[in-house]
């Protein structure tokens, strides 16, 4: 990524701090849609900084089968904390808002766009993490990367009430 601000900054960043010791540990993730920082994380200062430590495995792939369940269903949330942090998906047409509760921006852009992005980049890191620690190719996680979430799952990442509470994300 350049820090040039006269450069054009991609539509999409994915991505997670590849040289980590240990995949079974949170790693710090960074996304950016249409240009809006969507984890954001406070260092020791206070201050913020453009990543947040999640487990990767689950993020990229229920990330996966939020974005499946949105196009299908008009919603989907992705939990990211302990703390009623998400990441709230809702499908309007041919595009797709995410919210970041945490941070409480809303970035907008083409559906297939992020769903095919987000698939490659699931896809890399997955080649990524399970070169580095092979035990990690059998995590049951990776079957979201073909396979629709199953029904119990499908309900818990669409229900209502993820969205009741949060009316200011999609205003």
């Amino acid at each position: 990524v350049s820090s040039d601000p006269s450069e054009k900054e991609p539509l999409l960043l994915l991505d997670f701090w590849r040289e980590a010791p240990d995949f079974g540990d949170q790693v710090p993730v960074r996304f950016r849609a249409a240009g809006i920082e969507l984890l954001v994380s406070s260092t020791q200062d206070g201050s913020l900084q453009s990543n947040l430590p999640l487990l990767v495995p689950a993020f990229i792939t229920l990330g996966l089968a939020c974005l499946r369940l949105a196009k299908q269903t008009g919603r989907a949330a992705l939990e990211l904390d302990d703390y009623a942090n998400e990441l709230l998906f809702r499908v309007t047409g041919k595009e797709i808002s995410i919210c970041s509760t945490m941070w409480g921006r809303t970035a907008t852009l083409d559906y297939e766009a992020l769903f095919d992005y987000w698939l490659s980049f699931a896809k890399d890191a997955r080649r990524v993490i399970t070169q580095r620690n092979p035990e990690k190719q059998s995590n049951a996680y990776w079957n979201l990367l073909q396979d629709p979430p199953d029904p119990m799952l499908a309900e818990y990442l669409t229900r209502e009430s993820w969205f009741e509470e949060r009316r200011d994300c999609f205003k």
